[in-house]
């Protein structure tokens, strides 16, 4: 009888632990979903003083009144490029990754809640985000842009078929 006592508390035991190590897997999944399905970019110091000199400021102002920063870098009247950096990555870093290329007006921003932007990065805003920032892409010079390109989630944004306008959009 004394076994079956000290079998049946050791099962508790190893049972409780196993429960404890659950709950806690589950609530540390739980309260970093958002972070890792959408990770926040924190500004790139290092980029930012490379490009300080070279790109313009611009923002994007979005429906929702939220203002996204972002650079220009190139000449007036120049076909633009416009990229969409990855979720954890400045948009600053890619121009002075890049640099200045002749003949190319290179545009970016910074996402939702990325940067020194506010708000939270989500689903249901990044589609909507990706449309308006294009949109103020097209802003910056008065011309859609040429080119589109894009890291990660970024290179998605361009895939978007209601954005084509029957193949008249950018490539």
């Amino acid at each position: 009888m004394k076994f079956i006592k000290n079998l049946a508390a050791k099962l508790l035991r190893f049972v409780g632990i196993l429960a404890v190590i659950y709950v806690s897997m589950v609530f540390y999944l739980a309260l970093t979903e958002r972070r890792n399905a959408y990770p926040r970019a924190i500004p790139h110091k290092e980029a930012r003083a490379a490009i300080a000199e070279s790109a313009q400021n611009i923002s994007c102002t979005l429906e929702d009144g939220t203002v996204l920063e972002g650079w220009k870098l190139g000449e007036p009247g120049t076909p633009t490029l416009l990229y969409y950096p990855d979720a954890d990555e400045d948009a600053a870093q890619f121009l002075a990754e890049l640099g200045r290329i002749e003949e190319i007006t290179l545009t970016t921003f910074n996402y939702r809640g990325s940067g020194n932007n506010k708000g939270t990065p989500s689903g249901e805003n990044w589609s909507p985000d990706s449309r308006e920032i294009l949109e103020c892409a097209t802003q910056v010079d008065g011309n859609r842009p040429e080119y589109i390109v894009g890291r990660h989630w970024g290179k998605w944004a361009f895939h978007i078929p209601s954005w084509n306008n029957a193949g008249q959009g950018p490539i």
